[in-house]
């Protein structure tokens, strides 16, 4: 405790931290689980701040500070906010003080995380650190195959096709699979080949690159 995981951009770091909190809400039924991302956090933090008596930012530590399971996605955000890492350490010490437990997400390793305080990196890395790896091409392929099953035929080039193109970014990844899976629906077709794959890829391609 904390739990803390990371990875690059778009391997499913939320979509993991939101699978785990459906299974504790089914195991836990009576916990007090609450999730938020560090963006939302600054801004609660920010409104609070304006409360000139400070009732209102003693009551939100109380909040967090109650809760079961608090789970933080992208912690990264909070780099250089001097104020709310202060009440973020509070609510730290709070929770791991009364055995409750911490996940936080990051798109680095505590020690790589710039604008914190050694206090908080410290605290960090003071659980159990997790890495999500990039994908091998054998799950790649699986995850296209899952996503277009019973939707579109692409044959073993195409899946290798998108395998290369989307290695590093499962999110970019299903992101593409949607638009083939819309494009090809409406116009009643669902077999496609390497061909029309890559003309899909060059038009999605060509979109980027003019924005």
């Amino acid at each position: 405790n904390p739990i803390f995981i990371y990875s690059k951009t778009g391997l499913g770091k939320t979509h993991l931290l939101l699978a785990t909190i459906n299974e504790l809400l089914i195991k836990y039924p009576d916990k007090k689980i609450f999730y938020t991302d560090a963006q939302s956090f600054i801004a609660e933090v920010f409104k609070y701040f304006q409360d000139k008596t400070h009732n209102l930012l003693e009551e939100f530590k109380n909040f967090y500070s109650n809760l079961d399971i608090l789970v933080i996605d992208d912690i990264q955000y909070l780099s250089d906010k001097t104020k709310t890492n202060e009440v973020l350490f509070q609510i730290f010490n709070n929770l791991i003080n009364n055995k409750k437990t911490i996940i936080i997400t990051s798109d680095k390793i505590p020690s790589e995380l710039n604008g914190f305080e050694d206090r908080m990196i410290s605290r960090f890395s003071s659980g159990i650190t997790c890495k999500i790896n990039l994908p091998d091409n054998d799950s790649i392929k699986q995850i296209i195959k899952n996503n277009l099953k019973n939707k579109i035929n692409i044959n073993n080039e195409g899946i290798s096709l998108l395998t290369n193109f989307y290695n590093t970014d499962i999110r970019k990844l299903i992101g593409i699979l949607n638009k083939i899976i819309f494009f090809y629906s409406s116009n009643e077709k669902n077999n496609l080949d390497q061909n029309e794959i890559k003309n899909i890829l060059e038009i999605e391609n060509k979109i980027v690159g003019d924005n």
